[in-house]
């Protein structure tokens, strides 16, 4: 703790960074500003400093003020299948290698995609199963059932994305709503109007002029803005101080309204 006191009426609280003027003024405001903000740097510097590698740091004392979330607090993320199952079971997450043995040739080829060890272009020779025809392709039959796996992940990870979105409140990131819908009739009757009117609005923006020298397309909806538009405020001290003094006083008269 630092071992400075600060004047009679101003209370300080070094973990905010914040000094608290309860002292009553009648003439200039700018005094008892000016002292608070010299009690408030007298009293960090006080603070015992300590040698690191970046240089000399003052670690600030737990805060005496304990100030509103701005946002409330975020809702924990709904577990998929998967994780719910390897939870039940215990299953521990392990990373597996990037290349497998393949016995057939004694060579180690890649787990997953082009010349995998499942991939049909490795596969040289496949035994003819009894009872098909003459006219019965085994490599056919192994793309189709490749095909259908590939369609059947699919389907599970829109469901995942559905049941993200209703843990979520209904909320859902419209460039990866737009990516399910493209991917077949299942993804085009999950995703709602609203989220490809979302997701356009961010394709729209997502050029470095903001969409405003894009070529338009014939009955693109017009591009509208959305969102709240930042106020910065001003920085010249004289010319804003009477409305960050009124800003203050409305600040100061709802904190101490929601305290009685």
């Amino acid at each position: 703790m630092s071992g400075f006191e600060a004047p009679t009426g101003i209370e300080l609280d070094l973990g905010n960074l914040t000094a608290f003027d309860k002292r009553i003024y009648e003439g200039d405001e700018m005094e008892s500003t000016t002292q608070a903000v010299q009690a408030l740097v007298t009293a960090i510097f006080s603070l015992p400093a300590e040698n690191t590698e970046d240089g000399k740091i003052v670690p600030l004392p737990r805060p005496s003020f304990a100030l509103p979330r701005e946002k409330p607090i975020p809702r924990e993320r709904e577990l998929t299948k998967w994780e719910k199952f390897a939870k039940e079971k215990g299953i521990q997450k392990r990373k597996r290698d990037r290349l497998v043995l393949d016995e057939a040739t004694g060579e180690y080829v890649a787990r997953y995609g082009r010349r995998s060890k499942n991939s049909v272009a490795q596969d040289v020779i496949i035994p003819h199963k009894e009872g098909m025809g003459d006219d019965y392709d085994p490599f056919a039959e192994k793309r189709k059932e490749k095909k259908q796996r590939i369609q059947e992940n699919k389907k599970k990870q829109a469901a995942n994305i559905r049941a993200g979105q209703k843990s979520r409140g209904g909320n859902i990131n419209p460039i990866q709503a737009l990516d399910v819908a493209k991917r077949g009739p299942s993804g085009k009757k999950f995703l709602p109007k609203r989220g490809l009117k979302d997701a356009l609005a961010v394709v729209q923006r997502s050029t470095a002029s903001a969409g405003k020298f894009d070529k338009k397309v014939q009955n693109e909806p017009k591009q509208v803005s959305r969102g709240v538009k930042r106020k910065f405020e001003t920085v010249v001290p004289r010319a804003g101080l009477g409305k960050e003094k009124e800003r203050s006083q409305k600040i100061a008269e709802r904190v101490l309204l929601q305290n009685h």
